[in-house]
């Protein structure tokens, strides 16, 4: 994720910044375009870029990196990665699976053993 600033001055006073020092009110403002996209395209399924852009009725002062700055807007960018992550694990073993509950009884003695589960599940 990305925040563009649209300051209200030319040239802009700083090249980059760290987007977590961009605050609004005390507050970064990072916080609430993460929400939002979040919220609004969290279940989108397609891959690809997702802009919200706030642009002002007139200028404000907005913290950047300790100092402020006067703006016109503001704007967030982020890359949405859509993964689907499903794995099998196979069971073996003395057991009874009673279908109406769902459940697997064990007798004594007996023993189950499942396989192995891959810690990266992205793959």
């Amino acid at each position: 994720m990305r925040l563009v600033i649209h300051f209200a001055v030319t040239p802009a006073p700083m090249a980059t910044f760290d987007p977590s020092t961009v605050k609004w009110s005390g507050k970064p403002v990072i916080n609430w375009f993460i929400r939002e996209l979040f919220t609004t395209h969290g279940e989108e399924t397609k891959k690809g870029e997702y802009a919200i852009e706030l642009k002002f009725d007139g200028q404000r002062n907005i913290e950047i990196e300790g100092k402020e700055y006067p703006v016109i807007g503001v704007a967030c960018v982020g890359t949405h990665v859509y993964q689907k992550k499903k794995k099998w694990v196979h069971w073996s073993g003395d057991a009874f699976l009673d279908w109406h509950t769902g459940q697997f009884t064990i007798p004594p003695n007996g023993t189950v053993v499942g396989s192995a589960v891959e810690s990266d599940l992205s793959v």
